[in-house]
């Protein structure tokens, strides 16, 4: 029986929300770590990220110390093929550690000049209901040859039945305070800091 791709539309959100995390390990290494999932508010994305942050402290890995809120809304959608997932690239970079530095690079820039690539990870036939990944920023100028390039040189998983993936503008970029979740004014110097590492 022959697979099928790209049948099945994902009904993706009007709106969500991001979260960045600043990360130190017990050897005082600085890093960056983007979370994967699309949040519907600003409260569960807290609630997830102070759920990683206890993980990390469990396992004595690192401390998250910094939680970055980053409100999108939906732009427009861009056409998945089979060739997305069948194309063979011995190119993996765009992997977790680019993905991180490109995140970086854009909270350096004038993140106006971006959009966020939002995936459709999985489809739940029973709840009809899909899963979205918040994968990578891009710069709005992004041509086709370089999302498709994109697309067929990373390892991040997709629903195969999904015909299309969601282009977010950004609309905020908010700091939430490790203790309550309240929203702080973010200190540019602090993403200063981590690019230099």
């Amino acid at each position: 029986m022959t697979k099928k791709y790209c049948f099945h539309t994902p009904n993706f959100p009007q709106t969500g929300y991001i979260a960045v995390t600043f990360v130190k390990t017990p050897e005082d290494n600085h890093f960056l770590f983007p979370m994967t999932k699309v949040f519907s508010d600003n409260k569960t994305l807290y609630h997830e990220a102070i759920k990683l942050k206890k993980e990390l402290q469990a396992k004595k890995k690192a401390e998250i110390y910094t939680i970055l809120s980053i409100k999108i809304k939906f732009h427009k959608t861009y056409p998945l093929r089979k060739e997305h997932w069948t194309y063979v690239s011995d190119d993996d970079r765009y992997n977790s550690y680019t993905r991180g530095k490109t995140y970086l690079k854009m909270l350096n820039d004038v993140h106006q000049f971006y959009q966020i690539v939002v995936l459709p990870y999985n489809y739940n036939v029973k709840k009809k209901k899909w899963d979205f990944t918040n994968w990578i920023p891009i710069l709005i100028t992004a041509n086709n040859d370089y999302i498709d390039g994109l697309m067929m040189d990373s390892d991040q998983s997709v629903d195969e039945s999904a015909d299309s993936m969601g282009m977010y503008t950004i609309d905020s970029v908010r700091g939430l305070d490790i203790n309550s979740g309240k929203i702080v004014t973010p200190q540019k110097s602090a993403t200063q800091t981590e690019s230099n590492c």
